[in-house]
């Protein structure tokens, strides 16, 4: 399997989609990156992103998966602002991996996903935070919550470790799905049950965009 490398610049990323290869890749950002759409592939892909010193990197958005699997590892370094908060919309069968390694001094770092299981998908989806030892004055936060619709099923794996005792570290995880209660008010309104459904899905997902 080939391994791809790629200096990413502002007039490929920024406001942009972001395509991940079916290759194992590498990318470094250097500079202030801004992703509105993270494209996954149909293949087992691995990809690895440096996001190097004084990058501000933003990426927000939603996304679609069907038989994905793969894995994605983010290392972040010193004084970098990280904002990275995705939407999924599982249609199929996949398995993904999401790990972010804080490695170095002065970072923010915000983790929101937002995911849901459509029919009778099936997810399996590990997150990992890592805040490495003798790293200083770093705060992370991670946020995943699941949305499970009719027959699908998720299986959630989360992690949080944390090596040194000069940083903010926070987790949180839940899982539900839509109530009937939330359903009847809708159609109390005159809003069909299934347009109802649409408005609470995309609700749940651009939550992540507080």
């Amino acid at each position: 399997m080939n391994k791809l490398k790629y200096n990413t610049k502002n007039e490929i990323c920024n406001g942009s989609s972001f395509v991940i290869p079916k290759e194992t890749s590498t990318f470094f950002f250097k500079e202030k990156e801004e992703i509105n759409h993270l494209i996954f592939p149909e293949e087992y892909f691995e990809t690895t992103w440096f996001i190097q010193k004084d990058c501000n990197f933003f990426l927000h958005g939603i996304s679609k998966i069907s038989h994905v699997h793969g894995k994605l590892e983010i290392h972040v370094e010193s004084q970098v602002n990280v904002r990275f908060h995705l939407g999924l919309e599982s249609l199929d069968e996949s398995e993904l991996s999401i790990k972010i390694i804080v490695e170095k001094n002065d970072n923010n770092v915000e983790c929101l996903l937002r995911i849901i299981g459509e029919k009778e998908s099936h997810t399996r989806i590990t997150t990992s935070g890592i805040l490495k030892r003798n790293t200083k004055r770093n705060q992370f936060v991670e946020d995943v919550k699941y949305l499970n619709e009719e027959e699908s099923t998720i299986e959630c794996l989360p992690e949080l470790i944390v090596d040194s005792d000069e940083v903010e570290a926070s987790h949180k995880n839940s899982i539900g799905k839509i109530r009937e209660d939330d359903l009847f008010y809708f159609e109390s309104k005159g809003i069909p049950k299934e347009k109802a459904r649409q408005i609470i899905r995309m609700c749940f997902l651009k939550s992540m965009e507080k």
